[in-house]
């Protein structure tokens, strides 16, 4: 599935991604399960370099998933963090 959803042409015409996890309470994953998903949240983008990231949420492992990505090299792409949905809507909108 997940090599479907990244070959999929509706990726070209994305304007932006928000990852929300605003309702995770408790997350157990080791730093190298962090850098796979950075690895794999960052694929999708890389076709696109209009599309705006969002993470909402505060959880450490969040600000660790955000660090991960922001550091995989060059990319046109930052993700941005957010404490409400709405603040990342807004930055979505602007």
């Amino acid at each position: 599935m997940v090599v479907e959803l990244q070959s999929s042409a509706r990726l070209d015409d994305l304007r932006f991604i928000i990852h929300d996890f605003n309702a995770a309470t408790e997350v157990i994953v080791s730093q190298i399960d962090i850098e796979f998903m950075a690895v794999r949240a960052s694929i999708a983008p890389l076709r696109n370099p209009k599309a705006k990231i969002a993470c909402v949420g505060n959880h450490p492992v969040v600000h660790a998933l955000i660090a991960a990505v922001d550091n995989l090299g060059p990319s046109p792409h930052r993700c941005h963090r957010f404490d409400t949905l709405d603040e990342a809507r807004e930055f979505i909108a602007a």
